[in-house]
């Protein structure tokens, strides 16, 4: 993680290099001060599901796998276990879903979440299934909607995305409410959160929320201004903003 810092010469546009130096360390940050806030973070169904539960995991250390081979299934990037819940995190730095077909649901598709979302079904019957795409802020939101929309993955699995922006952004939250007892970890954390600056993926969050609000915020004018005689007010004006569309404001 060092050398990749300090610009080192290291491989930095590796996606399994940055996987295993965030994720390697977070195993040895206590779960509700690192690995559970981050979770926390991860925006779900719009019914509003949410992984429910798994707070306190005090010594989980153990409970993570980085590049599990799964035969039939794949390699998924993160698989963390706990006694009642299976959580899969796939990550994704620069490039796409690996495999892809024009079938409209999961049941034979090879699309990488597809078959991730039947590993979990088939093998875990009796726990909570959650799938998590995390990458890019620009990128997280449209492979996530993508995979919603062609019914990628199984109804029977709580499907979430998180991007490495609110990863940084949630490292940066908890540092500042940790004690000066915890110091190691606040250096651990600043590590953390200096190689995704590095990196450039502590990207401009409120641009790419408008994507994650649209249904929610409708704005024609950001303002209007009305310096008559008569009156001083600032009005608004709404239409519905739809993603993936392009907009100039003034």
């Amino acid at each position: 993680m060092l050398a990749e810092i300090k610009k080192k010469n290291v491989e930095r546009d590796s996606e399994d290099q940055l996987t295993g130096n965030i994720f390697g360390a977070l195993r040895y940050i206590p779960f509700n001060e690192g690995m559970g806030y981050i979770l926390s973070h991860v925006t779900y169904n719009s019914d509003g599901s949410s992984i429910e539960n798994i707070s306190n995991q005090n010594d989980w250390s153990d409970c993570i796998d980085l590049w599990r081979n799964v035969p039939a299934y794949g390699e998924p990037d993160i698989i963390i276990e706990f006694g009642n819940t299976i959580i899969l995190i796939e990550v994704k730095l620069y490039s796409g879903i690996s495999s892809d077909d024009e079938l409209k649901d999961c049941s034979g598709s090879i699309h990488q979440l597809s078959r991730y979302s039947r590993y979990l079904v088939n093998e875990f019957e009796d726990k909570k299934k959650v799938l998590i795409i995390l990458a890019k802020e620009s990128d997280a939101y449209k492979i996530w909607k993508d995979a919603q929309d062609r019914k990628k993955v199984g109804k029977e699995v709580l499907f979430g995305y998180i991007s490495w922006t609110d990863i940084c952004i949630a490292l940066e939250e908890q540092i500042g409410t940790l004690e000066e007892t915890d110091k190691t970890i606040k250096i651990v954390m600043q590590d953390m959160i200096d190689l995704l600056k590095s990196k450039n993926l502590d990207e401009f969050k409120n641009f790419f929320d408008i994507q994650k609000l649209a249904d929610e915020i409708k704005l024609d004018n950001i303002w209007v201004i009305n310096d008559s005689e008569e009156s001083n007010s600032i009005s608004y004006n709404f239409i519905l903003i739809e993603r993936e569309n392009y907009y100039v404001y003034g």
